[in-house]
């Protein structure tokens, strides 16, 4: 694989002629973003309304940093991920909520047969890279629900610091080369559906659905992940690497110059 683990701007509203400041650009305030500082440690959480032996097993390890939205943001993120392993759309998007839903789910599992095993989740945050105002985040998960097992599940986010929210890869690439880049993925995806067994090939759709998928950056390039079973039920695990040319054609300059340069 490509990618490799190195180590697993707030826009004023002032014009001069309003408060005596000048207007800044996008570049100017992501000059201004800290490097984040990080600290790994336990997430915060209680496993209530469960039985010593049928209470899931959680560990959540998570990251605190100097960036308080951000910390934020990550136990949002961290939820997204939970959630979605039960099925669970309609719960707030905090850790606490989120796992006082998989504890009901789990005990739901355990009441439909006395041999049920409760559910075990272990998740690890890592803090991937950082290259001014955009942040590679890392989710890593294991699981073990009913007759379902997962192991290292990846899920790869970006956020951008100085907009507070965020990013997939669309909101980065040139307006003109919106369409240019769909045809290289594209060229990729099907690439990838030669290999795969015939009943993948038939059941798989025709195109690939990409814009809100997971992304991330390298010393290189950019590149899009999907997850086994993803982009269709039984499929390998798909990764597209973008070139460095492919990369620099497509991507906003100011946003290349911020990550590549």
């Amino acid at each position: 694989m490509r990618f490799r683990l190195i180590g697993l701007g707030l826009l004023t509203a002032c014009m001069v002629s309003a408060c005596g400041q000048p207007h800044q650009t996008d570049a100017q305030a992501a000059e201004k973003v800290a490097q984040l500082t990080s600290k790994e440690q336990p997430a915060a959480f209680k496993v209530q309304q469960c039985y010593a032996k049928a209470c899931p097993v959680i560990a959540i390890q998570t990251l605190q940093t100097s960036n308080p939205w951000f910390n934020t943001w990550l136990n949002e993120q961290q939820s997204v991920v939970i959630q979605s392993q039960i099925q669970a759309n309609k719960v707030a998007l905090s850790l606490q909520p989120t796992i006082d839903a998989y504890v009901q789910a789990s005990t739901r599992w355990q009441k439909e047969f006395a041999g049920n095993l409760s559910y075990q989740l272990s998740l690890h945050s890592h803090l991937v890279q950082q290259k001014k105002q955009y942040v590679l985040l890392m989710l890593g998960l294991d699981t073990q629900q009913g007759m379902i097992q997962v192991s290292d599940r990846r899920y790869f986010m970006v956020a951008d610091l100085s907009q507070k929210k965020r990013v997939h890869l669309p909101d980065l690439i040139q307006v003109k080369e919106q369409k240019n880049s769909n045809v290289m993925i594209q060229q990729y995806y099907q690439a990838w559906l030669k290999e795969q067994p015939k009943l993948i090939q038939v059941s798989a759709p025709k195109q690939l659905v990409w814009t809100q998928a997971d992304w991330f950056f390298d010393q290189t390039g950019v590149g899009l992940h999907f997850r086994s079973s993803e982009v269709v039920a039984g499929a390998d695990q798909l990764d597209i690497y973008l070139t460095q040319q492919q990369t620099k054609q497509i991507l906003k300059n100011e946003v290349y110059q911020t990550l590549f340069l």
